[in-house]
């Protein structure tokens, strides 16, 4: 069990049990967590990573341990200078790449067999249509930055012509969608993409 609440050094090692590098585990058996805490964690059935944890897990997991602070009325350590500078220098050292979230890209076959599921004369049709060209169009959006979209959030630009160096060609309309803040964003970001 945690001491409660909890100290910045428990904080500290809990980032460096979590974020460690291989490398320097093969020369240093005592780098990352060790082996009696690995132990004990798997033999509660609450460790399944054999490697290092992903960055974005760990801070995840300090994120939700900072709230469980603040619902019970207790300054957590998870906003010192300290632990987000340990969490940051270990980031960068980790090394590891970041990846993509899905490895099923939504591609443009895909999404025509989602567009074929909206042709019956259900009055949720056409909503579903709009929602899914929106979403693709728009460069692939976050489900809950689609869901929580509000028509005040769309604005109507000057059109684009199809071809940029044809004068003559067709004018394409054109709309930008204030996103707000994203969930990759920070607070003083106000994303906005367009759609053509």
């Amino acid at each position: 069990p945690l001491p409660w609440p909890a100290s910045e050094s428990l904080a500290l090692k809990f980032v460096a049990h979590h974020l460690w590098d291989p490398a320097r585990r093969e020369a240093d058996s005592r780098h990352g967590m060790p082996a009696d805490v690995t132990a004990a964690l798997r033999a509660a059935d609450v460790l399944r990573a054999a490697g290092p944890h992903a960055p974005s897990t760990v801070k995840r997991r300090l994120a939700s341990w900072g709230a469980l602070h603040r619902w019970k009325g207790q300054e957590g350590p998870f906003a010192s200078p300290s632990l987000r500078s340990a969490l940051r220098l270990a980031v960068r050292a980790s090394g590891r790449p970041r990846k993509r979230k899905s490895q099923r890209a939504v591609t443009r076959d895909v999404l025509d067999r989602l567009l074929q599921t909206c042709s019956s004369d259900r009055l949720a049709d056409p909503r579903d249509l709009a929602i899914l060209l929106l979403a693709f169009a728009s460069g692939g959006r976050r489900r809950s930055e689609v869901a929580r979209l509000r028509v005040e959030q769309l604005t109507d630009e000057p059109g684009v012509p199809l071809d940029p160096r044809d004068p003559n060609s067709p004018i394409l309309p054109c709309v930008s969608i204030q996103l707000g803040r994203t969930k990759t964003g920070d607070a003083d970001d106000e994303g906005r993409v367009f759609l053509v």
